[in-house]
């Protein structure tokens, strides 16, 4: 009889399968879309440009919060030995401003590739994120209980005073 996957553990695979699947997808637009694998930039291309700006925003965005969390920073979801709830930069209004990071990058995909092909990434990048950020808040509950639903009442999921 098979052994169920540990929620986390089980996060974790969809998680990165997921990130998996968005390279290939879009590696497949420019391959499908365009035609063709070189060059990729047209200089008279505007969106193009936009999607880029955008997805350097994203990218930005999740580097300035893990730098936040230093130490604490895993790609895996685990509690270290020691970690505290990290309130300071971008944690004191969101909880998860990697996430949000990682979902800028990808909203810019469509403009990149200028094709409606390039929002099937981000239908697929959506739900696993949102999925991981789940898993992750009901660990950090499991681990903080009521210091960390403090926290996620004074603060926003993904985007501050919004959502």
């Amino acid at each position: 009889m098979a052994r169920a996957m540990n929620p986390v553990r089980r996060a974790e695979w969809l998680f990165w399968f997921f990130v998996a699947a968005i390279v290939a997808l879009t590696t497949a637009t420019i391959l499908l879309d365009r035609g063709y694998l070189w060059p990729l930039v047209n200089v008279s291309d505007f969106v193009l440009y936009i999607g880029l700006a955008i997805m350097a925003v994203g990218m930005l965005v999740r580097r300035m919060a893990i730098r936040t969390l230093g130490n604490s920073f895993s790609n895996i979801l685990t509690i270290k030995k020691g970690q505290t709830i990290v309130r300071s930069g971008m944690y004191a209004s969101v909880r998860h401003p990697a996430y949000t990071g990682t979902l800028v990058m990808v909203a810019g995909i469509p403009l990149v590739f200028s094709s409606p092909i390039g929002l099937l990434p981000v239908s697929l990048a959506v739900p696993a994120v949102l999925y991981r950020i789940s898993t992750e808040e009901r660990m950090l509950t499991d681990k903080f209980g009521d210091e960390y639903r403090e926290y996620v009442k004074a603060t926003k999921m993904l985007l501050p005073h919004l959502l």
